[in-house]
C-alpha cells in the first residue's frame, strides 16, 4: 500500500466516529425536511392546507423511516467490519507460533 492510502484500521477508525454523529446528521435532515416538504413539494400535489399537512406528515414519516433503516444497515456493516479486522489481526498474531510449532 502506498502512503496514501489508508489501512483497514483506520478506514474503520473513520467509520465509527462517522457512525457516532451520523444521528445527529439525520435528525437535523429530517427536521429541515419538515418545512422543505410544507413548503415545496406538498403544494405541487394538492392546494388545500389539511392535505398538505397530511402530505407533509406522510413525506417527514417516510423520510424519517428511511434514515433510522439506512442508520441500522450502516451500524450493522461497522460491526461487521470490526468483526473482520479482529479476525484479521488475531489470525496474524497466529501465523508465527503455527509456522513455529510446524518447524519443530
Amino acid at each position: 500500500m502506498t502512503d496514501s492510502q489508508p489501512n483497514p484500521e483506520e478506514l474503520l477508525a473513520a467509520q465509527q466516529q462517522l457512525l457516532k454523529i451520523l444521528p445527529y446528521i439525520l435528525g437535523f435532515g429530517w427536521i429541515v425536511m419538515i418545512p422543505m416538504s410544507y413548503l415545496f413539494i406538498a403544494p405541487v400535489f394538492v392546494e388545500e392546507f389539511e392535505w398538505r399537512l397530511l402530505v407533509t406528515v406522510g413525506i417527514t414519516t417516510v423520510t424519517g423511516i428511511a434514515d433510522f433503516v439506512f442508520y441500522k444497515i450502516f451500524e450493522k456493516t461497522v460491526k461487521a467490519r470490526i468483526q473482520l479486522v479482529e479476525e484479521q489481526s488475531s489470525e496474524a498474531e497466529q501465523e508465527p507460533i503455527e509456522f513455529a510449532n510446524i518447524l519443530s
